[in-house]
C-alpha cells in the first residue's frame, strides 16, 4: 500500500533560504517534503549514502562562472545516480543589519561563486570592503544574523535568505548579468 502522506525527505546544501532549498522547493513544493540542511557537500553526501530513500539537490554549474569544483571533486569518491536536474533562475541581494548603510559596510562575504557572479558591484559600489569567504550564500546570512560577523559586514545572498534571517536589503539583483542560473542535480547515492 502506497502511503501518500507520507513525507518525502530531501538533502539539500545550506540552510534555510539556500538556492539549493529553493531550487529543491521549485521541483518538489513544501507539501509532504522534509527538508534537511548540510554546511558541507561531504556530509550531505555521506548522510545520501547512509539513507538510500533519501534524494539530494546540489549545486553543480552556473552560467556565468561554470562548475561547482568541490561538487565535481567530492562526486568522484562517490557511486550515485541522476535522477534529474533543476535550472533555477539566480538573482543575489546585498543584505546588512538593521541600521548599517551601505557608507558603512567594510567586508562583504558569501559563497565564492555570489562573490564572483557580482565582481562588477562590488568594485562599483563597495570597493573598500574586504572580500570574505563563506561556506553557502544562505550561511553567510544567518552568520551575520547570528553576529558571527562584525556589523559592518553586508552579505550577498537570496532574497528567501536575508528575509528569513531578517537583515535589511541594501541592492537587489546585484549580479553582473542578468541571465544569471544554477543547474542543481537531484540525485542518490548508491
Amino acid at each position: 500500500m502506497n502511503d501518500t502522506s507520507q513525507s518525502k525527505i530531501i538533502a539539500v546544501f545550506g540552510s534555510t533560504g539556500s538556492f539549493s532549498e529553493q531550487a529543491a522547493i521549485s521541483k518538489y513544493g513544501k507539501k509532504n517534503v522534509e527538508y534537511k540542511y548540510f554546511e558541507d557537500l561531504f556530509s550531505l553526501l555521506n548522510y545520501l549514502q547512509n539513507n538510500k530513500a533519501v534524494i539530494g539537490v546540489i549545486p553543480f554549474s552556473n552560467n556565468n562562472v561554470g562548475h561547482v569544483e568541490m561538487t565535481q571533486n567530492l562526486l568522484a569518491n562517490y557511486q550515485y545516480k541522476i535522477l534529474g536536474k533543476i535550472k533555477y533562475g539566480v538573482d543575489l541581494y546585498l543584505f546588512a543589519k538593521k541600521g548599517v548603510s551601505k557608507k558603512m559596510i567594510r567586508k562583504v562575504a558569501s559563497h565564492p561563486h555570489a562573490l564572483l557572479q557580482c565582481t562588477r558591484y562590488i568594485a562599483e559600489n563597495l570597493n573598500d570592503a574586504t572580500v570574505i569567504s563563506a561556506i553557502s550564500t544562505s550561511h553567510a546570512a544567518m552568520y551575520l544574523a547570528h553576529n558571527k560577523f562584525d556589523d559592518d559586514t553586508a552579505v550577498i545572498a537570496s532574497k528567501e535568505a536575508g528575509e528569513q534571517f531578517e537583515l535589511a536589503e541594501l541592492g537587489r539583483k546585484i549580479q553582473d548579468k542578468k541571465s544569471n542560473y544554477t543547474d542543481f542535480l537531484i540525485l542518490k547515492v548508491e
